[in-house]
């Protein structure tokens, strides 16, 4: 008899229980054996602490970038040697250890990253992620990659030296990158050929960031052509340094490179947004009118010259004096976004980058509206010979030269004259940048894909082989998977003693 149980009869060998059994206390024990008379034993026994461990943790949040954060359990009651152990996915670069019980979060490296911003180049690409800091992947055989080290292509997204933290905005020339901090300041490096970068030092190019000369403050938004660059004051002034082979500089003066920053005398006020091009600039008033100047070859100016030369200072577009919201300069053609969610768009048409539909595509001076983009765009990235643009839906349209899948509607490779849906990509996107010969988009997740020639790893996959012709995800920007997550703990405690939590990590 156990405790204040009753007889447990067994004719079979048993374990044998009881009720009204108190951890700590003495109880009594007989055992009597009926098929012998008389033959029984009895013997006091304590009833030892069986109750069930209860497990906790502290409430923690992991923060993102930061390495070795530990969580540990508080464990009571039970009794013995504890082990634990965990269902469920652990987040990625997430430890768990079996005898404390105890998480570590991931080093720096394994945090997934998103992205605030993304800029294509010629043959690379950067993004601005939301802590504020620069990552770059692609060719750096200018150094455009910004890493610090001996030049070598990146397959997939690095630091840039010395900007992890406090930038509000990045573009990527052809080969040279630039940033410009929330301070304020411009920050450029690259390829320096024609003084691009803007340093007012011998050039030289530079795979680390370096202070653009006379701009460490008062800057509002900056764009990289392809071998110069331009900058918008706080006050609406617009600057430029660089190449001046055709006037693309603006400054009105002989052509001469310029390895420090000059103003453009007519546009000292009143501007909104400036954009580089190949060889000609393009800005936007706050008014709503367009301005551009430099290279007119293929009527990229778009004053509806037949016969254009290159121009000096800006130039007003009699068409677009007004209306106006957003400037995309390409290579060699020039689109504008309306206050109505339009598309126009002027300059060379070889490829069918104006997006007009026409099956003989030829060289407009003029703006030219796109049939099909009438209305709900949000944004257009024009580049060197394809054009894309953001919905308002947020879906991905483009249109003009395939040869590498940069219009990322899949196979086959076939050049648009009017827009296409990008595969995968018809929503949930935040912005688009147009490169070269790839294209890339920012998500409204942080996430970064791209398409499009992935000779130099531009792509950012880790792979650098093939051309993707359809939306890829670049490696680390993905939002971290598995925060928050639920998991469930164990302990075990002694022979067949557990218990059970689920709790939730957090990633801030």
């Amino acid at each position: 008899r156990l405790g204040t149980g009753t007889d447990a009869n067994q004719t079979t060998p048993a374990l044998v229980s009881g009720t009204g059994l108190q951890a700590g206390f003495p109880a009594w024990v007989r055992i009597t054996a009926t098929d012998q008379v008389g033959t029984s034993s009895s013997g006091q026994v304590m009833i030892a602490a069986t109750q069930r461990p209860a497990i906790s943790y502290p409430t923690t949040t992991f923060t993102s970038g930061q390495a070795a954060q530990v969580l540990s359990p508080v464990v009571s009651g039970g009794q013995g040697t504890r082990t634990f152990s965990v269902q469920g996915t652990l987040p990625t670069g997430v430890t768990f250890n079996e005898v404390t019980g105890a998480f570590t979060g991931p080093a720096a490296s394994a945090w997934n990253f998103r992205a605030a911003q993304v800029s294509a180049g010629e043959f690379h690409t950067c993004a601005l992620t939301t802590a504020g800091g620069v990552k770059c992947w692609g060719s750096d055989f200018y150094g455009q990659i910004g890493n610090g080290a001996t030049t070598g292509d990146q397959a997939s997204p690095v630091d840039v030296t010395g900007l992890t933290s406090g930038v509000a905005q990045v573009t990527a020339g052809s080969n040279h990158t630039c940033a410009l901090t929330t301070g304020g300041a411009v920050k450029c490096w690259g390829w320096d050929v024609d003084g691009q970068l803007g340093n007012g030092a011998t050039t030289g190019d530079q795979n680390s960031p370096v202070a653009v000369t006379d701009l460490d403050s008062g800057v509002a938004q900056i764009s990289a052509g392809r071998g110069h660059t331009c900058a918008l004051t706080t006050g609406g002034a617009v600057k430029c340094w660089g190449t001046d082979e055709y006037g693309q500089l603006g400054d009105g003066t002989p052509l001469a490179n310029q390895i420090s920053p000059v103003a453009v005398p007519d546009l000292t006020s009143g501007v909104a947004q400036v954009t580089a091009g190949g060889t000609h600039t393009c800005a936007l008033t706050t008014g709503g009118a367009v301005k551009c100047w430099g290279n007119d070859t293929f009527g990229q100016i778009g004053n509806g010259a037949v016969t254009a030369a290159n121009q000096t200072s800006p130039v007003a577009l009699s068409d677009l004096s007004n209306g106006v919201v957003q400037v995309s300069a390409g290579i060699v053609h020039t689109c504008a976004l309306t206050t109505g969610g339009a598309v126009k768009c002027w300059g060379n048409d070889a490829y069918g980058q104006i997006g007009n539909g026409a099956v003989t595509a030829a060289n407009q001076t003029s703006p030219v509206a796109l049939p099909d983009l009438t209305s709900g765009v949000a944004e257009v990235s024009a580049d060197w010979y394809h054009t894309c643009a953001l919905t308002t839906g947020g879906g991905v349209k483009c249109w003009g030269w395939d040869g590498s899948g940069q219009i990322g509607n899949g196979e086959p490779l076939v050049d648009q004259i009017s827009p296409v849906d990008v595969t995968g990509l018809t929503s949930g996107v935040a912005q688009v940048g147009a490169g070269a010969s790839h294209t890339c988009a920012l998500t409204t997740a942080g996430a970064v894909k791209c398409w499009g020639s992935d000779e130099f790893g531009q792509i950012g996959n880790g792979l650098a082989t093939g051309n993707p012709p359809s939306p890829v995800d670049v490696t680390g920007f993905q939002p971290q998977p598995g925060f928050p997550v639920a998991l469930r703990v164990r302990v075990t405690d002694g022979p067949g003693v557990e218990g059970w939590l689920a709790f939730t990590l957090g990633a801030s």
